[in-house]
C-alpha cells in the first residue's frame, strides 16, 4: 500500500490508534497525515476524544458503591438494557 486517500485514512484510523497496523499500511498513514492537514487534525482530535473519555470514565475508584447510586437510575438502565435485548 503506497497511497491512502481520506476515505481508507478513516478505515484505518482505529488500527492506527492501536498500534494495530501492518509497517505498510502504519508507513502508508503517516505518509498521508504528513500532507493533509484535515486528516491530521481529525486523528488529533479523535486521541483528544479517547483521552477525555478515559478521564470522564475514571474517577479514582475501581467501583461506585450502589448505595451512592439513585436506585431509579439503576432500574432505568436495567429497564433499556431489558429493552434492547428483546429488540
Amino acid at each position: 500500500m503506497e497511497h491512502l486517500n481520506c476515505k481508507q485514512f478513516v478505515e484505518f484510523l482505529d488500527d492506527y490508534v492501536a498500534g494495530a497496523q501492518p509497517d505498510e499500511v502504519r508507513r502508508a498513514f503517516e505518509s498521508h497525515i504528513g500532507c493533509c492537514k484535515t486528516c491530521l487534525e481529525f486523528l488529533e482530535a479523535y486521541k483528544a476524544t479517547i483521552e477525555t473519555s478515559r478521564k470522564a470514565c475514571c474517577c479514582g475508584h475501581k467501583e461506585i458503591p450502589r448505595d451512592k447510586v439513585p436506585q431509579g437510575l439503576i432500574n432505568a438502565i436495567l429497564k433499556a438494557r431489558k429493552a434492547g435485548e428483546d429488540s
